[in-house]
């Protein structure tokens, strides 16, 4: 129920910022969108760089934007794994 209520308070709270401060907005959007795309030219190169290193070969499409994201989604875990075991 907590998490709900929380759900349509950023919701309501994000459209009277874009409502009230739409210059402020633009610029939150505009750096939620660089932040996705740092991360995903990065987990794409990492891909390519495992690829490589299993095949020894350069894999067909190389450019991000050809990229399966389902493939950079299952390295999250293992990344996860990697750091708890640092930690320990």
């Amino acid at each position: 129920m907590r998490f709900i209520l929380n759900f349509i308070f950023f919701g309501v709270l994000f459209y009277a910022i874009y409502l009230i401060f739409p210059d402020a907005f633009h610029t939150l959007v505009g750096w939620a969108n660089s932040i996705y795309e740092l991360v995903r030219d990065i987990l794409m190169r990492l891909i390519e760089q495992v690829q490589e290193w299993r095949g020894g070969v350069k894999p067909e499409h190389s450019h991000p934007e050809h990229s399966h994201p389902e493939q950079a989604l299952f390295l999250i875990p293992f990344w996860m794994m990697m750091i708890q075991k640092r930690q320990s």
